[in-house]
């Protein structure tokens, strides 16, 4: 989804359109657009069961109808529930206004970017007590929330299926490349905790080692220890993290 776009001396606006969930209505709603020369910039859908929403960030500058003229064709089409649309108020620059509240898995989210997370982090560095509490909170709270009840990992690709919440969040690209209940084996790519340990001159990924106990502990119904064996911020390729349980 996107929250803002700039383009020089272009007419944008944005759309959203709330239509049945079936095959081919997506298609159907873009080729209306690009049969009068509007380019689709930026295409989200949030699928709510047999009903969805359906945004585009658009950029209108060819075409050869009214904008206007041209999205109420959308009231024809009978799967068509309802739709908007907004143009820019401001010259080559438009905010969304139809994708709010941004969310994940159907959970209102706040978007915040990852330099900024980092400095809110640095502030607690010192309070590694604090840093690895409030990990260890965010990964029970995932594992309830994401992880279906009844799920059982028996494989590295299965905990690693699992743990793409990570990914889906911007924390980082997880993999585990050894697993049993007793001691697993996990590497994070492209972690962003590592920026805190190059900018602190630390080398230990202590929100992230909460961040896992908290999510094996609650997925598997045991206490896990999880300590960091080396740091991507120390020139490593990436975080690897040890996970035994007590």
């Amino acid at each position: 989804m996107f929250s803002h776009y700039i383009a020089r001396n272009r007419k944008l606006a944005e759309v959203v359109v709330i239509a049945e969930n079936k095959p081919g209505v997506l298609a159907v709603l873009a080729n209306v657009l690009s049969e009068h020369g509007i380019n689709i910039v930026s295409c989200s859908t949030t699928p709510t069961g047999p009903v969805g929403s359906i945004f585009f960030l658009v950029d209108y500058t060819e075409a050869d109808k009214p904008l206007s003229e041209v999205i109420s064709t959308y009231g024809k089409l009978g799967f068509v529930k309802e739709y908007h649309y907004r143009e820019q108020v401001l010259p080559s620059i438009i905010f969304t206004n139809y994708a709010f509240p941004p969310t994940l898995a159907n959970r209102r989210v706040i978007v915040i970017e990852v330099e900024k997370f980092i400095k809110l982090l640095s502030e607690f560095v010192d309070r590694t007590d604090y840093l690895k509490q409030l990990g260890r909170y965010m990964g029970e709270y995932d594992c309830s929330m994401y992880v279906p009840e009844g799920v059982e990992v028996k494989k590295p690709s299965e905990l690693s299926e699992l743990l793409r919440v990570l990914q889906v969040k911007g924390f980082g690209v997880p993999e585990v490349v050894e697993f049993s209940v007793e001691r697993s084996k996990i590497v994070i790519r492209e972690l962003f905790e590592k920026e805190l340990g190059e900018a602190k001159e630390r080398d230990h990924c202590v929100f992230t080692c909460g961040y896992l106990e908290g999510f094996l502990s609650k997925l598997f119904g045991r206490e896990f220890r999880v300590e960091e064996e080396y740091c991507a911020s120390v020139g490593k390729p990436h975080c690897c993290f040890i996970a035994t349980s007590r």
